[in-house]
This record gives C-alpha cells, sequence and structure tokens, in this order.
C-alpha cells in the first residue's frame, strides 16, 4: 500500500487516470493485487470479501492521491503551496466564524492544525488495516 501511495507521490497524475469502476488490464500492477487477495484468502477471508477489501483499500489510496494533481495544478496556477494559499484565506474563514454556529471549527482555527497529506494517508491507512485485521480475526475458525 505504501509503495504504490510512493508510486502517486511520484507521478501525480496517475490516481485521476485509473479507474475503480473500469479497471484496465494493468500486468505491472497484477503482482500487487494477487499478493493482497491470496494474503486475505490465505487468513481464512472468502474471496468475495478479500477482494472488496482489496477494492476498499485501492480506493482509499487512490482516493487520497487524487489530491497530489489538484494541489499541484492550484500551486502552479497561483504561486502558494496550501499552507499560504489557507494563511491568504484566514480572514475570510474567521469572518463566517465571528457570524456564529461553527464553535468546533472556530476552536480548530484558533488552535491551528498542521495539514501533512502524507500523515492522513498514513492514519486513514491505519485504520482501514486495523478493520481489515479484525475482520480476518473473525474469519478465522
Amino acid at each position: 500500500a505504501r509503495d504504490l501511495w510512493s508510486t502517486f507521490r511520484r507521478h501525480p497524475w496517475l490516481a485521476p487516470a485509473m479507474s475503480l469502476t473500469r479497471p484496465q488490464p494493468l500486468p505491472g500492477a497484477m503482482p500487487f493485487s494477487e499478493w493482497v487477495l491470496a494474503t486475505l484468502a490465505g487468513q481464512g477471508l472468502d474471496l468475495q470479501t478479500a477482494f472488496t477489501c482489496y477494492l476498499a483499500l485501492i480506493n482509499y489510496i487512490r482516493g487520497t492521491a487524487v489530491n497530489l494533481e489538484t494541489e499541484a495544478e492550484a500551486q502552479a496556477a497561483t504561486g502558494l503551496d496550501s499552507e499560504e494559499w489557507m494563511d491568504a484565506h484566514e480572514p475570510e474563514l474567521r469572518a463566517v466564524f465571528a457570524a456564529g454556529g461553527f464553535p468546533t471549527l472556530d476552536r480548530l482555527a484558533t488552535e491551528g492544525y498542521d495539514f501533512d497529506l502524507d500523515l492522513l494517508f498514513e492514519f486513514g491507512l491505519q485504520r482501514i488495516l486495523d478493520g481489515i485485521a479484525v475482520l480476518v480475526a473473525t474469519a478465522r475458525p
């Protein structure tokens, strides 16, 4: 999973070019698919469940990576990275919060949040893998 994320990091155009609903036969990607399916089936999951886990994992990785190309394009167009863009738009955000109705978001803006796509990816990946581990544990006799 981390290798796929690294590939998407090196080639930001790749994630948007891939399709989950209309997959293309990509011989270079099939060893990973085979490994995941064989591993999950070997742990007691039926093939339908194993493939569903595989699709959820791939969809998460791809879905997070889609932001890479979009961010690169936005940075090229504006000359601002995401942190600089947020800093530039903070007064607008604060004005919305000042109007009321968003106390938790206001608190978050005051405390700050260090957005890092790699850390976000790792956090989500661990939650998915933890969930699959529970599924595997319940599949064993």
